[in-house]
């Protein structure tokens, strides 16, 4: 080691430093020239001189490894408490989110299974029976005989034209896997239907008609109907978070249906009137019910988009034209001379109406199909006409009406007054209406604006006769 140039090679003296509280009495060193850095394993550790308060240099470890106070470490602590509380929370709303979501999109595959299940059988399914347990025949199967939809709950408001039926999701006869009849909270979707239209056929299927009102609030504390311009024909209900009156899966047993909250109440009391409203969590007017409610046309639309069925208008054309050309295919029949005396002498002629149901002015049994003598005012005579009930049925259920004038309707075939009856070449007035045949329409009401009618003059029956060599009497 080269000589100190100031001290030679004497050792160096020990110079006290005594601290404030007269110990730690260290020995003096050279100033370091650098800190050297200190290791994760906070080893190799360099002291460096500072100066002291008596202005004296004391060694200090300058160690970032050094401890944190209490205060410091309650703070990290609270700061962590709340970045965890708040990660918590978010965690659990995009939890609740996520049931929501997975609730409406089952609730729109269930819509789509319902729809294939019209296009397949003309008809609406029955609720499954809610209270079945896993492992028995009616788990998960349609009640049976649509129509009247046995074994699930029934319910009338307003005569038996209006009963609904109420049970499950029917997943079975849907094609659909149990999952898919649970929402997101794990409870099974109520489903609620008009009865009659469990029962509709290829016939009346375009018809659909609903009597469900779905309101804002309960009607009882003012809400507002929403569907008032078409009432649902069926309700597919998830109960929420809280599930109150929704039914368990394997065991069918249902949770409490009164829960305190009135409008969730409305849903589960087995009446026509449903709410649905945004989500609430207040003391005794919460809501959390998520309700798909399903009007003829939101059932029917894509079929009919499709191709897969008509309209209910265009169905009824159809059939009214059917009517039409059965009862042209029945006037150029009428070509027997009934006297046997050679010449004709009943006209050609129109069948009389068949008696309809509720309809005064007619004798003999009502709508069997077989004209009733003397009446001009009643249902279409299908089976006189050779058709079938069903080809004259309009797609509201109602048997064609048909009214005739007196002129042309004579099935006695025979002679004296009524033998001036029928189409001849003078008579009946050109202008006169020889026929009109009618659909109900939509309010499955005749004589009311939506009813759907065809008309024929007697100078089309003559035009007609005339261009396909129809004869007939002068």
């Amino acid at each position: 080691m080269p000589p100190n140039k100031h001290r030679g090679n004497k050792p160096l003296p020990l110079r006290p430093t005594v601290g404030t509280d007269h110990s730690a009495i260290v020995p003096d060193r050279p100033a370091s020239p650098a800190v050297r850095a200190v290791g994760a394993d906070c080893s190799a550790i360099h002291l460096d001189k500072v100066a002291t308060p008596d202005r004296r240099r004391r060694s200090f470890p300058l160690s970032p490894c050094a401890g944190m106070t209490l205060v410091e470490v309650s703070v990290v602590l609270m700061i962590l408490a709340f970045a965890l509380g708040a990660a918590m929370m978010l965690a659990n709303a995009r939890l609740e989110a996520a049931k929501v979501s997975s609730t409406k999109e089952k609730q729109q595959a269930i819509k789509v299974a319902l729809q294939n299940f019209i296009a397949r059988q003309n008809r609406l399914p029955c609720p499954a029976v809610p209270t079945a347990a896993q492992g028995t025949a009616a788990y998960g199967a349609e009640a049976a005989n649509p129509g009247t939809c046995t074994s699930v709950p029934n319910f009338t408001v307003g005569g038996a034209a209006n009963r609904n039926a109420r049970g499950v999701v029917p997943w079975v006869a849907l094609g659909l896997p149990d999952d898919a009849a649970i929402d997101g909270f794990g409870n099974r979707f109520t489903y609620q239907v008009l009865r009659s239209q469990t029962n509709l056929n290829a016939a009346t299927v375009t018809g659909m008609t609903g009597n469900i009102a779905v309101y804002d609030r309960r009607p009882a504390a003012g809400g507002n109907q929403v569907n008032a311009n078409a009432l649902s024909v069926a309700a597919v209900i998830s109960h929420g978070k809280n599930g109150w009156g929704a039914y368990l899966p394997i065991t069918g047993t249902q949770l409490t249906a009164n829960g305190g909250d009135p409008d969730e109440d409305e849903n589960t009391d087995n009446d026509l009137q449903l709410v649905d409203r945004a989500f609430s969590d207040a003391t005794n007017d919460g809501f959390d019910d998520i309700v798909t409610w399903l009007a003829p046309e939101d059932l029917l639309r894509d079929l009919q988009s499709s191709g897969a069925l008509l309209s209910a208008n265009a169905e009824a054309a159809e059939r009214l034209a059917a009517v039409k050309s059965a009862l042209i295919t029945y006037l150029a029949g009428d070509s027997a001379d009934p006297d046997g005396g050679g010449a004709r002498v009943v006209r050609r002629a129109l069948p009389f109406a068949d008696r309809a149901t509720g309809v005064a002015g007619c004798g003999g049994s009502a709508d069997n199909g077989v004209w009733d003598n003397n009446c001009l005012n009643g249902s279409a005579p299908w089976s006189t006409l050779g058709l079938t009930a069903a080809q004259s049925t309009d797609p509201w259920g109602n048997y064609i009406r048909y009214s005739v004038d007196s002129g042309l309707a004579d099935r006695n075939n025979v002679t004296g007054a009524s033998a001036t009856r029928g189409l001849r070449l003078s008579a009946p007035a050109a202008n006169n209406t020889a026929f009109t045949i009618t659909a109900s329409g939509a309010d499955d009401a005749f004589g009311t604006a939506d009813d759907i009618a065809i008309t024929m003059k007697v100078w089309e029956l003559r035009d007609l006769a005339n261009q396909t060599g129809i004869s007939y009497d002068n």
